[in-house]
């Protein structure tokens, strides 16, 4: 017997903008536990921070996952639901804050699209790696992409996380 492969997501992604928040909001609510809820304000900072890691993806207008993204170091976790004014100036890594897929589309590899692209924009900014913290018991998914997790640490108030990262010079 074959095993089935997972589609290929027919999306179109592009960069977020204020207009989308309210959608990201709904996405986010499909996807997470209200400890892991940011406020609207907190993804507007995000966007204002670094446009071009706020990524969506679209199927026709309709948000069915999302990224947001920005140059960070390796060693600092960002935190939840903050408003941070000033990205580090010496940053090691792109920081993968969030990315969030709707249930109905997680086979569609909506959430690899969203990967390849920071990928491409960390390679772009010459920053050697990826980073973020794995939550809701998503490590698994984060090692099949070929990140490395390491220790848990308390991400949100009853929430705890995995570190990970992926070294994009190996």
């Amino acid at each position: 017997m074959t095993k089935k492969r997972p589609s290929i997501a027919r999306v179109d992604t592009r960069q977020l903008d204020e207009a989308d928040l309210d959608a990201v909001l709904d996405v986010q609510r499909d996807c997470y536990r209200p400890g892991l809820v940011e406020s609207r304000g907190s993804f507007a900072r995000k966007l204002a921070l670094f446009p071009p890691g706020c990524l969506g993806s679209f199927d026709g207008r309709e948000l069915v996952g999302y990224c947001f993204s920005f140059p960070w170091r390796v060693g600092d976790i960002f935190p939840i639901d903050t408003c941070v004014e000033n990205l580090p100036p010496d940053p090691d890594c792109l920081y993968i804050h969030d990315i969030a897929v709707v249930p109905s589309r997680r086979r569609e590899n909506v959430a690899r699209g969203l990967l390849l692209r920071c990928i491409n924009l960390a390679r772009a900014r010459g920053l050697p790696s990826l980073a973020g913290v794995a939550v809701q018991g998503s490590e698994h998914v984060w090692r099949r992409f070929g990140f490395v997790t390491s220790q848990r640490v308390a991400y949100a108030p009853g929430e705890d996380g995995i570190r990970i990262v992926l070294n994009l010079e190996a």
